[in-house]
């Protein structure tokens, strides 16, 4: 399978990797906390995957929209008390191209602050369907964890990470997860991170960021897709 990726930020567009090579794809950073303006056109036909969730504790992202009439589905954990989510939206094989200049939002549950949209690519060749996903909810404060996809369904696959920190203490440091690439990567104003990885065997992968500085309280998800 011939895959493409886009990722949203201005004048990026990634050529074709020929079947199971990883492509190549910058880091994107989108503000704090809002929502995600589109870099580039990502086609009908493609896949659409962003890192979302609710910006009020104890809800979810009720749901997402780029602007047009395509459907996202929401791989999210339920909060513990007093905590925030975690999410991974994506819309397979889009109905409908979502032009440059896009606003790509999401709406939470419940709360008056509403939900983000932190990061998002655009994938050419992965609307073969949800295969793995798993997720945790408060590690307590720790400086690592691991949450493994399970067994692989099939070799070729593009696995997709986020986290987030529940505590107001900016992240100073952190060590992505090996093997894995950032969309967009924490900073003194936005406690997530959210990245990728293309794999070629079925094997287990774990999404595994480390070094956290200071400890933190972590909620994440991890999904992986075939290509």
């Amino acid at each position: 399978m011939r895959t493409r990726i886009i990722a949203f930020s201005a004048a990026l567009f990634f050529a074709p990797a020929a079947h199971a090579q990883p492509p190549v794809i910058a880091a994107v950073v989108i503000g704090s906390r809002g929502n995600l303006i589109t870099g580039v056109d990502c086609p009908a036909g493609s896949a659409l995957f962003a890192a979302a969730g609710a910006n009020d504790l104890d809800t979810t992202v009720a749901s997402l929209s780029d602007g047009t009439a395509n459907v996202y589905l929401l791989l999210q954990n339920t909060p513990a008390s007093g905590s925030y989510n975690s999410g991974i939206a994506y819309s397979l094989n889009l109905a409908h191209d979502v032009p440059i200049g896009s606003t790509i939002s999401a709406t939470e549950t419940s709360g008056s602050n509403g939900a983000y949209v932190q990061g998002a690519v655009c994938v050419a060749g992965a609307n073969s369907g949800l295969d793995k996903s798993a997720s945790v909810v408060d590690t307590s404060s720790v400086s690592s964890f691991s949450l493994p996809t399970g067994t692989l369904s099939e070799a070729n696959e593009i696995i997709f990470g986020e986290w987030v920190a529940l505590g107001a203490t900016a992240i100073a440091s952190y060590t992505e997860a090996s093997g894995f690439t950032a969309i967009t990567t924490a900073s003194a104003a936005v406690n997530i991170g959210f990245a990728y990885k293309i794999v070629t065997a079925t094997t287990s992968v774990p999404y595994n960021p480390s070094n956290f500085s200071p400890t933190q309280t972590l909620t994440a998800v991890v999904a992986s897709f075939k290509y």
